[in-house]
Parts: structure tokens; C-alpha cells; sequence
């Protein structure tokens, strides 16, 4: 996790790949909060995906900005794969939030009644996906 945190602060620096590293900060904050529920064994499966793609959009979008100048033909579909990882990581994403909040709910003691779950998805559930 601290190693996770380091190569997320230098990512921050990286102006041209910015969209990429807001999403990244989703992806943290989800596994921070199954890291400190003591289930990130258990819930690896819910998180492999995500880290994964997390791996190759940034790649993805890395090649955009630190690409030789032979490849320059490449740029534009290039940048339309770009996109679309970017899009099916921040789906990945938010499905990992709606997994995570229900498998913490569903192991935690207090039991959350429908009311109190729609106002915590419309409120803390909305910033963290980024609405």
C-alpha cells in the first residue's frame, strides 16, 4: 500500500495524463477503505480488474506523450483507446465502490435501512465517484 501511495503522489506531476490520475484516486480510495476493514484477502477479486486496467490505461496513456516521433501516424487512434480505458476504468471503478459499500454493509454489525443507504450513496457515495 505505501509503495501504491508513492507512485500515486508522483502521478499527480504528470499534467498530460491527468484524467488518468483522477480516476486512480478513486481506485485508492476504495482499496484504502477495504485495506482498513481488514478484508483486502477477501476481496481481491473485486480489485484484480481494477488494478489492472488502472496498469494498462495509464500505459495507454503514457505512449501519448512519451512516444517517438516515427509513431506520430499512431496519435489519434491512439487516443480514441485512451478514452475508452479511460471510460471502462471509471465504470470498473464505480462498480467497485457499489460492491465495496455492499460487502462492508453486508459484514458490518449495524444494519443501514434503505433511506439511510440512498442518502449516503447521493451524498458520500456521489463525491467519491467524482458527480
Amino acid at each position: 500500500m505505501k509503495l501504491f501511495r508513492q507512485c500515486q503522489l508522483k502521478l499527480i506531476n504528470l499534467y498530460e495524463i491527468r484524467e488518468f490520475t483522477t480516476r486512480s484516486i478513486g481506485l485508492t480510495i476504495e482499496i484504502d477503505l477495504i485495506n482498513d476493514s481488514d478484508n483486502i484477502d477477501e476481496c481481491w477479486p473485486l480489485l484484480k480488474s481494477p488494478i489492472r486496467n488502472s496498469w494498462f490505461t495509464f500505459a495507454k496513456g503514457l505512449r501519448l506523450y512519451a512516444h517517438d516521433s516515427y509513431y506520430d501516424d499512431c496519435f489519434e487512434k491512439w487516443d480514441l483507446t485512451f478514452k475508452y480505458s479511460l471510460e471502462k476504468l471509471e465504470k470498473e471503478i464505480i462498480d467497485l465502490m457499489d460492491n465495496t459499500f455492499d460487502y462492508i454493509n453486508h459484514h458490518d454489525d449495524y444494519e443501514y435501512t434503505d433511506s439511510q443507504r440512498r442518502i449516503l450513496d447521493s451524498t458520500v457515495g456521489a463525491y467519491l465517484k467524482g458527480k
